[in-house]
């Protein structure tokens, strides 16, 4: 779609408190000013296409062994298998809260796809769509099913998270979209359902209040906001052409002393494992994110 003609994101700031903190500068400038490759329109936009893709064929894959809490029972479990190098669209599912086909999305996964289509409807982010969208696809009249937890489980139906549990029991009560957003939640679904809004606004200076704007509508804690722009620095700079380990140390400088925490969690780990496995790398990651306050 024609960027001069892509409806600008709903402000949110006016009146969803707090305001995340500015964005740092570093000696070589802003994030988006850093040296990076120069790419095509057409390469910029094959790779926003395959954030997009990636991320929601990861999180089906994942769905599987989703929540599994106890690791060190999951990855004997999964050696048992043959599976532990590709856990991936596991089948039977493993996992221990909620049983759905194989290929099927997280509430994450499902939350970016919602998001997804209504950029694709409207050709930018216009938040009482997305909104009205996400309380046709997670309300009691959805697959999800009453908002009261099951005993038994795993149960037979998607898992509601926090956030969109809190989003529509106020959306139940009346409230409009601004006011819809958890006060409490600071999960990792402010990262994930953003992704689509980058691939879109990479490279345009609405991309940071677009992201904001469609992170409040479901979470408006700090560390969800926070993150979330980080997030979004992080994969923007990479849709644009730069390095993922230059993005993630130019990332470093850009952002507040919660975010750094985490980021720097996951440049120690690398620098004194560059050949440590995945595992290795994503216990660092989640123990920087822990550290940094995120859920």
């Amino acid at each position: 779609m024609d960027s001069s003609r892509r409806p600008k994101p709903q402000r949110v700031e006016d009146f969803v408190p707090p305001k995340p903190r500015p964005r740092k500068t570093t000696s070589a400038g802003p994030m988006r000013k850093c040296a990076r490759k120069l790419r095509s329109p057409e390469t910029i936009r094959d790779a926003a296409k395959a954030a997009v893709i990636g991320a929601l064929v990861a999180d089906a894959a994942a769905q599987p062994t989703h929540w599994n809490y106890k690791t060190d029972a999951l990855r004997a479990a999964l050696a048992d298998k043959g599976r532990f190098d590709n856990p991936e669209f596991m089948s039977p599912s493993m996992n221990k809260f909620y049983r759905l086909p194989t290929g099927s999305f997280t509430c994450y996964g499902d939350q970016a796809f919602v998001m997804l289509e209504s950029l694709v409807a409207l050709g930018g982010l216009e938040a009482e769509d997305v909104s009205r969208r996400y309380v046709d696809a997670f309300d009691e009249n959805s697959d999800y099913g009453p908002l009261q937890k099951v005993r038994q489980r795993p149960q037979k139906r998607p898992w509601r998270n926090g956030s969109i549990t809190d989003f529509i029991k106020k959306s139940n009560r009346g409230k409009s979209w601004v006011e819809c957003g958890s006060s409490v939640d600071k999960q990792v679904d402010c990262m994930l359902r953003i992704i689509p809004v980058v691939a879109l606004y990479a490279g345009s200076p609405e991309l940071a209040n677009a992201v904001d704007t469609a992170v409040c509508i479901t979470q408006t804690t700090t560390e969800a906001r926070e993150y979330a722009a980080a997030a979004a620095m992080l994969l923007e700079s990479c849709i644009l052409g730069t390095l993922p380990h230059d993005a993630v140390r130019q990332l470093s400088g850009a952002v507040g002393p919660m975010v750094a925490t985490a980021v720097g969690q996951l440049l120690e780990h690398h620098h004194a494992h560059q050949e440590g496995s995945y595992v290795e790398a994503a216990a660092a990651v989640g123990k920087g994110a822990k550290a940094g306050g995120l859920a």
